[in-house]
């Protein structure tokens, strides 16, 4: 019997670390609820200050991140993207294009995934389809869309989107 073979059949795969972005208390809350007894470690973050101070001092320490679309803008440190934002509704994707992606077509630090939960979803796909090349692609790549209309549907997605990504 080999014992070596044995011991790695009982050491768990550690889930990734998801950072929330998501204003509304109640729903953070309850994300980082489900998320914990789901066996992940959780960032929550309230507004994109928040956001930014962890990305900038812990980001290399996310590999998911979970997060709203409309939240307030003046967590974008650029009056011009604060504008892009139109009055908030696309902040959260303007914080991950400007902060996570820099710009370009890889998220630094790497992540796996970024989850946006929002009631927005089909501006966003509209937005999208009208940005940059490079926009387009790094959302076809590392973001995915849930719709938060209904709750209990959207936790259900989540999971099973988290799962996959786990792998």
């Amino acid at each position: 019997m080999n014992r070596k073979g044995d011991a790695s059949k009982n050491v768990k795969k550690q889930k990734p670390r998801i950072m929330i972005i998501e204003d509304n208390a109640f729903t953070r809350r309850d994300l980082e609820e489900l998320l914990v007894d789901e066996g992940f470690s959780v960032v929550p973050c309230k507004n994109l200050y928040e956001a930014n101070h962890f990305w900038q001092n812990a980001g290399e320490r996310v590999q998911i991140i979970v997060s709203d679309l409309c939240m307030d803008a003046t967590g974008l440190l650029e009056d011009e993207i604060k504008q892009q934002s139109i009055g908030g509704l696309f902040s959260g994707w303007l914080w991950i294009w400007h902060v996570v992606a820099k710009n370009g077509l890889e998220p630094h630090p790497p992540i796996k995934k970024i989850i946006f939960l929002t009631e927005y979803y089909h501006d966003l796909m509209i937005y999208i389809q009208n940005a940059s090349y490079e926009q387009q692609e790094f959302f076809r790549t590392y973001a995915v869309c849930i719709s938060k209309g209904d709750p209990d549907d959207a936790e259900k997605k989540l999971l099973k989107t988290l799962a996959l990504i786990s792998r």
